[in-house]
C-alpha cells in the first residue's frame, strides 16, 4: 500500500520538474485549496450529488479503520506511537479538507458511504479516509489515457497531503505492521483450509383434493383428506469443504429437517411429492449425515468424487432442467434420481462443446452390509454425453443400469406406484434407463428446455402378488414418462423469475404383470412458481402444481400442492 504513496509523490515531483509554466498553475491552484475555507461562506453545504451512492464503489479499495483493524496485545506494542486522537482537532463538514475531498470525488468516486455531511471526524480517521482517495487518484494517474486528472486535481491533493502527512505516515506504519500479523495468523489457523456453506429453507405447504379412490391393481393408500397447512425447516444443511492439496478436498454435509414429503403418506400418491429433503417423520426434527465424499482434479479437465454417502448424479454431471420447479418430478428427469449412496463418480469435458461422466453407486446402506457388499447389493451404473455447442443450446443423453432387491422404485419416487415397482416393492427388479433432455436461451430473459425418459424393467425372480397373481422371472415392463418448461428471467424486477412446467410423471404404458399396468387413463402434472430475490442470499419462492388423474386414473380427483419456500444462503 505504501508503494502507492510513493508512487503519487513521485508524479507530483515528475509535473512541477517538467515544465516551469505547469509548476506555476499547480502553484496557483493550489493557492485556490488553501484559501477555499475563506471564499465560501459558512452556512453553505456541499452538493446532494456529490453524495450519491455509486454502485462502482463496491470494487473500490476500502479503507481499514481504527475500529475495524483486528488489536492483539502484541500487535499494538509494535505500533508507532501517535498523539492521542482527544488532542486533534475534528474535521466536519464545513473544513476546507472535508470540501476539497468532496470535490475530488465527484471525479474519482473514492469516498466511503458513511462520509456523509453529518460526520465529524478526527484527523487521524479524515486520513485514513484520504488515503483511500490517492489510492484511486494514484490509479488513475498509471492508467491515464485521456485526461484522467487535471492540474487542479494534483494541487489540491499535494494540498491534502501536505496537511496530513504526520497521519499518513503513522497509517502507513500501521497498515504494513497489521499486514504482517494478518499474513503470520493466516499461516496458523485451521480455518485456511476448510470453507462452511450453509443453506436454511423454511417451506409453508398444504395440498388441496380429495382422497384417491382407486389405485391399478393396488389397495389406496390411507392418507388425510385436505391435510392442515404446515410450516417446517424444509432444509438445514450446512457444507465443510476441507481442502487436502491444491483444489482437492472432501465435503461432509449435515442436514436437520422436520419436512413432510407429501408423498404417498401424505396424499396417498408420489406424484404430489415436494423436492425437499423429506423427514422419515415430518413431526420430529431428523439429523443426519447427507454427503461425504472427496473430491479430485485429474487430467486437468476431470473431475472425479469417491465416498460412502450421498453420491448424486446431477451434483457433478449437468441435468439441464428446464425450470427450479417446487415439485420432485418437475425439478429435474427421474433418471437422475434412484440409486443415490456410496461409490464414485467422474466427468470429463473434452472441449467447449463435449463433456461425458460415468458413475457406479450403491444406494442405501448396503455398501456397508456384509451380507451384501459394494458388488451384490442394489446398485446404480450410469454414463451421460453432454453437449453444449453454443451457449444457448444444451443437450445431454443419458443412459443408466439398475438393479434393486427391496424397496423397489427404479423411477426415484416419482410417477405412479406401478412405475415406480411394476412388479412390487419387495421383489428383485433391474431396469435400462434412458434419457434425452436439454435447454435453449432463446434471449437473455426466455428459456425453454424439457425431457423425455424411458425405462424397461425387468422381474430378476419369480414372484406373487397377493390376490392379484403371480408373475415369473424375465417378464418386463415399458416406463415413459416427459416434461416441458420455460423460464422468463427479470420478472417484475431483475434477478426475479417466473416459471412453468408441463408434463407427464412415470407411467407403466405396459406390463407383462398387467394387474400392475397403467392402462386406464394419464396423469399429467402443471406447475407455476415465481422466484422473488431479496438479495444474492436470500429468495421467497411461491409456487403451485396440480395432478391431473392421479396414479393414472381419472376415478381420482385432482390433487394441488401449492407452497412458499424462503431460502437463505450463507
Amino acid at each position: 500500500m505504501c508503494k502507492s504513496y510513493f508512487y503519487l509523490i513521485l508524479i507530483f515531483l515528475g509535473l512541477q520538474t517538467v515544465s516551469p509554466a505547469a509548476a506555476q498553475v499547480v502553484s496557483d491552484v493550489s493557492t485556490i485549496a488553501l484559501d477555499a475555507q475563506e471564499s465560501q461562506p459558512q452556512d453553505s453545504q456541499p452538493q446532494d450529488s456529490t453524495l450519491d451512492a455509486d454502485p462502482s464503489l463496491e470494487v473500490l479499495p476500502q479503507p481499514i479503520t481504527e475500529n475495524s483493524a483486528p488489536k492483539p496485545a502484541e500487535t499494538i506494542e509494535t505500533l508507532t506511537q501517535s498523539t492521542p486522537v482527544s488532542q486533534l482537532q475534528d474535521i466536519d463538514a464545513r473544513h476546507w479538507a472535508a470540501q476539497a475531498l468532496r470535490q475530488l470525488s465527484q471525479r474519482y468516486n473514492c469516498l466511503p458511504s458513511y462520509f456523509t455531511e453529518e460526520a465529524v471526524l478526527t484527523r487521524y480517521e479524515f486520513a485514513d479516509i484520504l488515503y483511500t482517495c490517492m489510492e484511486v487518484v494514484n490509479q488513475a494517474l498509471l492508467d491515464s489515457t485521456a485526461e484522467n486528472a487535471s492540474q487542479e486535481d494534483l494541487a489540491v491533493v499535494q494540498r491534502l497531503q501536505e496537511e496530513f502527512q504526520g497521519e499518513l505516515t503513522e497509517l502507513g506504519e500501521r497498515v504494513d505492521n497489521l499486514e504482517a500479523q494478518v499474513d503470520t495468523l493466516a499461516e496458523q489457523q485451521f480455518v485456511k483450509r476448510t470453507n462452511l456453506f450453509a443453506i436454511a429453507e423454511f417451506i409453508a405447504a398444504d395440498s388441496f383434493g380429495d382422497s384417491l379412490r382407486s389405485q391399478p391393481g393396488r389397495t389406496p393408500s390411507a392418507n388425510p383428506a385436505n391435510a392442515n397447512t404446515t410450516f417446517t425447516t424444509g432444509n438445514i444443511i450446512l457444507d465443510i469443504d476441507a481442502k487436502v492439496r491444491g483444489k482437492d478436498f472432501v465435503r461432509t454435509e449435515l442436514t436437520v429437517t422436520n419436512m413432510p414429503s407429501y408423498g404417498r403418506g401424505d396424499t396417498g400418491t408420489d406424484m404430489t411429492r415436494i423436492d425437499a429433503l423429506a423427514a422419515v417423520d415430518g413431526r420430529v426434527l431428523e439429523f443426519g449425515l447427507n454427503y461425504l465424499f472427496y473430491q479430485r482434479r485429474f487430467a486437468q479437465k476431470g473431475v472425479l468424487r469417491v465416498g460412502p454417502v450421498g453420491l448424486v448424479p446431477n451434483h457433478i454431471f449437468p441435468d439441464f432442467s428446464p425450470t427450479q420447479a417446487n415439485s420432485r418430478f418437475g425439478r429435474r428427469n427421474p433418471i437422475y434420481r434412484p440409486g443415490v449412496g456410496a461409490g464414485f463418480l467422474a466427468t470429463y469435458q473434452f472441449n467447449d462443446w463435449l463433456g461425458v461422466g460415468t458413475g457406479y453407486t450403491v444406494g442405501g446402506d448396503d455398501a456397508a452390509n456384509p451380507s451384501e457388499g459394494f458388488f451384490n447389493a442394489q446398485n446404480r451404473f450410469i454414463a451421460q454425453a453432454a453437449f453444449t455447442p453454443s451457449p444457448k443450446l444444451g443437450l445431454g443423453l443419458t443412459y443408466s443400469r439398475l438393479y434393486q432387491d427391496s424397496g423397489v422404485s427404479v423411477t426415484g419416487l416419482t410417477g405412479s406406484r406401478n412405475a415406480q415397482a411394476p412388479f412390487g416393492e419387495a421383489n428383485a427388479t433391474s431396469a435400462d434407463l434412458f434419457g434425452l433432455q436439454g435447454n435453449y436461451r432463446i434471449s437473455k430473459r426466455f428459456g425453454i428446455g424439457g425431457w423425455v425418459g424411458y425405462t424397461r424393467a425387468v422381474a430378476e425372480e419369480d414372484f406373487v402378488i397377493p390376490g392379484l397373481g403371480s408373475g415369473q422371472k424375465g417378464e418386463s415392463a415399458s416406463i415413459w414418462n416427459w416434461a416441458i418448461g420455460m423460464t422468463i428471467a427479470d420478472v417484475g424486477r431483475k434477478g426475479n423469475s417466473l416459471g412453468f412446467l408441463f408434463g407427464m410423471p412415470p407411467k407403466a404404458v405396459s406390463n407383462d404383470f398387467h394387474p400392475f399396468e397403467d392402462e386406464q387413463q394419464t396423469s399429467y402434472h402443471g406447475e407455476v412458481y415465481y422466484v422473488y430475490r431479496i438479495n444474492p442470499q436470500l429468495s421467497i419462492t411461491p409456487g403451485v402444481f396440480a395432478v391431473f388423474n392421479p396414479e393414472q386414473n381419472a376415478d381420482n380427483g385432482t390433487l394441488v400442492v401449492a407452497l412458499i419456500r424462503t431460502s437463505m444462503r450463507f
